[in-house]
């Protein structure tokens, strides 16, 4: 009850708060939505496969890349056509991604995911095919036709669309990791030896959850795509992926909702640090990071040693 409670008194603020906004704070509700979804799904991989990954925003690159160049190179502005052949081209970079980086395990996995993402962001920034108009970027993107709708878009609209999308692909994100899949990626992630002995074929289970989550990020990564009106290779390279790893950490890893808390944080410091201190924004994103980095160690500690409590407790209660 309590859970519910929360969740809808959350859900109310999603939706009224943005009405008493500005057009501007209005915009930056929409982005911190747009990351929030982004967050989350790398936490399916990051939180519940243990698979640490520092070149998801490639994927949200993909999915943006390709429905701009949809729309500018190819006039397609259906929003369900964009979005499908979109998020089917995102799952298909974390296919070829995944399978490259599923062949190693920990210090190695995270560094040829940083050099596969790092060559999508060379890709991005050098070949022609990707930019318009002379620019390094695909710009002049529009918002969709959403049939049988017809939309009026305005910032406030803009937004409601957004959380709309969002919401659907975080359901499917919280179905997946509340179902026996999930329990399973859990397993993985805390004994991956173990699950196989068990009979489950981990590989083919942390390959699924890394092409979902790209696919997800595709989502966000459409849905960035038409809010911003242009991608860039920024949106693809290792600061973007820095940034996603650092909302889940601010926001919890292994919990969907701490997505959501990340991007809020660290949207809302940079924001700030925009306005007051605009030549200090790297610094003051790193000493997020690293008061980030200090109260998880502490939760992980104090965790560690509540269970050891628990532990101690247990034999001395079986051997009295």
């Amino acid at each position: 009850m309590r859970r519910l409670l929360v969740t809808a008194a959350f859900a109310a603020v999603l939706v009224l708060l943005p009405l008493v906004l500005t057009p501007f704070h209005q915009d930056l509700a929409t982005r911190i939505v747009i990351l929030a979804l982004l967050a989350m799904s790398l936490d399916l991989i990051y939180g519940y496969a243990g698979m640490i990954s520092l070149g998801h925003a490639a994927f949200f690159g993909a999915g943006g890349y390709t429905v701009g160049m949809l729309m500018v190179d190819g006039g397609v502005t259906n929003f369900w056509i964009g979005m499908a052949i979109s998020v089917l081209v995102a799952s298909v970079v974390a296919a070829v991604v995944g399978f490259v980086a599923l062949r190693t395990r920990g210090i190695y996995f995270i560094l040829v995911t940083f050099a596969m993402g790092q060559m999508i962001y060379s890709l991005a920034q050098q070949w022609d095919v990707l930019q318009t108009s002379g620019a390094e970027a695909v710009v002049g993107i529009a918002p969709p036709e959403v049939a049988p709708l017809v939309i009026r878009w305005t910032s406030l609209n803009m937004y409601y669309f957004t959380l709309v999308v969002s919401a659907v692909a975080a359901l499917v994100l919280y179905l997946l990791v509340s179902s026996r899949y999930g329990l399973v990626l859990r397993g993985i992630r805390e004994n991956q030896q173990r699950m196989s002995a068990l009979g489950y074929n981990t590989w083919l289970y942390q390959y699924s959850a890394f092409i979902a989550a790209g696919a997800i990020a595709g989502v966000a990564g459409v849905l960035f795509a038409y809010y911003s009106g242009i991608m860039a290779p920024a949106n693809v390279g290792i600061a973007q992926s820095g940034l996603i790893v650092l909302m889940i950490i601010i926001g919890g890893i292994g919990r969907l909702w701490g997505g959501v808390i990340g991007a809020v944080v660290v949207e809302l410091a940079g924001f700030f640090a925009d306005q007051y201190a605009p030549d200090h924004k790297n610094l003051v994103l790193g000493v997020l990071f690293v008061i980030a980095l200090v109260v998880l160690r502490g939760i992980a500690i104090t965790r560690r040693k509540r269970a050891s409590r628990r532990r101690e407790e247990e034999v001395a209660r079986v051997q009295s």
